[in-house]
């Protein structure tokens, strides 16, 4: 009998729950429904209006693709504000061009807005969404060839640093090394302990996504590199470690020597002066004109960067940081470097460069250097394109010295 009673209960209880989620559920769908109503309502009072879109799985690994607007607002009181609202999440079956073409034309049928009135497009730069021929944004321009599509900028530089990183496999071992000392100080409470001993600033771990902000684990090996190499020798001279614990920390104090000071100052300053132009274009404050300014300001700073001259500092640099902590400041010969095997004698060997600083310069300097230059013309070229037909606009005191066919071409 008392267990049949504690049934009932439970059932009650399960079903006063399930009834109360239930409601609850209703009441924010109800006010959500009101909400999004609200906002296409302003945005059709706008009539013209952008797109945000950005695809991601959720916790359940299913694709959604958030979907945002964006209009120009004007109060009751005249004033004028540029709005962004967060409209919902659409779940994604086809993440191909059409697929989520298809998706985006549905949505905007859902709310009542029209592609016609659509002004602007912005996405990340996956080939589905950029595509010159197939892409969502060239899909869209095909119905409506006034949706500039304008690819997200801070995400483009992201890219930019991604392709430089990339070029040469010692650019991935130096990126590896950094990952590897962090992981090996957080392993070990003791470990940690030791290096707070040594360094009031801790190690960061690289983010895998966002290569920009890479400086901020770049930076505490810049300007403490000696306390992170004190802290592995006291590691390894402590005899109550055992041999594993003592063998990783020499080998990571090996590894930390001329050729990966080099590495480390020519990241540090480009990722510093990357890092800067990314949080500008992360502000609400700037607009085309500026942001173009600062790319071509970037474009000329890689291009004077790759000069002879700003090697040489370079290398004074990581003399006088290789010699503060007692590390030799020599290029070491790569061990793995191979002549080609001559089928014939007549032929002549393959040459390379003999001195390892000029190998160094080559194989590993110049390649970042102009993958970043070619990276940043390349990915930003339709960014340029925009800022030419709209940047006069911007400039609005200088509208009147145009003339009027120039004013006449440019509004045209």
């Amino acid at each position: 009998m008392e267990n049949h009673l504690a049934k009932i209960q439970n059932t009650e209880k399960d079903t006063v729950h399930y009834l109360g989620k239930n409601i609850q559920n209703e009441i924010i769908s109800l006010i959500s429904k009101k909400c999004v109503n609200a906002i296409v309502q302003r945005v059709s009072n706008a009539k013209y209006f952008s797109i945000i879109l950005d695809c991601t799985p959720d916790i359940s690994r299913t694709e959604q693709m958030t979907v945002i607007i964006r209009f120009v607002h004007k109060n009751e009181s005249n004033q004028i504000t540029v709005e962004e609202h967060f409209l919902g999440f659409v779940e994604i079956n086809d993440s191909t061009g059409e697929g989520l073409f298809r998706c985006i034309v549905e949505k905007l049928k859902e709310l009542n807005l029209n592609i016609k009135h659509l002004r602007g497009q912005g996405y990340d730069n996956g080939a589905n969404m950029r595509g010159k021929h197939s892409g969502v944004q060239r899909r869209i321009l095909n119905e409506n060839p006034r949706a500039f599509f304008v690819p997200c900028a801070a995400h483009t530089l992201n890219l930019v640093v991604s392709d430089a990183a990339k070029v040469n496999t010692e650019t991935i071992i130096f990126f590896g090394i950094i990952q590897e000392l962090y992981n090996f100080f957080c392993a070990s409470t003791k470990r940690w302990d030791v290096l707070k001993q040594f360094s009031k600033i801790t190690l960061k771990p690289l983010s895998d996504t966002r290569w920009e902000s890479r400086i901020d684990a770049l930076s505490p090996l810049r300007n403490n590199i000696g306390d992170y190499l004190d802290a592995l020798l006291a590691i390894y001279d402590n005899e109550n470690n055992d041999n594993n614990t003592k063998s990783e920390a020499k080998s990571l104090a090996m590894k930390l020597d001329y050729e990966f000071i080099c590495s480390l100052i020519i990241w540090y300053e480009i990722l510093s002066r990357i890092n800067v132009v990314s949080k500008m274009f992360q502000s609400s404050n700037t607009n085309l004109n500026e942001s173009t300014k600062c790319l071509n300001n970037l474009i000329t700073f890689f291009k004077e960067f790759r000069l002879d001259d700003n090697f040489s500092n370079i290398l004074k640099k990581a003399i006088t940081l290789a010699e503060d902590v007692d590390i030799s400041p020599q290029f070491k010969e790569n061990p793995l470097r191979r002549r080609k095997k001559r089928m014939f004698n007549y032929e002549s060997r393959d040459e390379r460069p003999r001195d390892p600083e000029q190998n160094y310069k080559i194989s590993f300097f110049l390649p970042i250097v102009d993958s970043a230059i070619n990276s940043l013309i390349e990915r930003f070229e339709l960014l340029n394109s925009h800022a030419e037909k709209f940047q006069f606009l911007i400039n609005f005191n200088e509208i009147y010295n145009l003339g009027d066919e120039v004013m006449k071409n440019k509004c045209t």
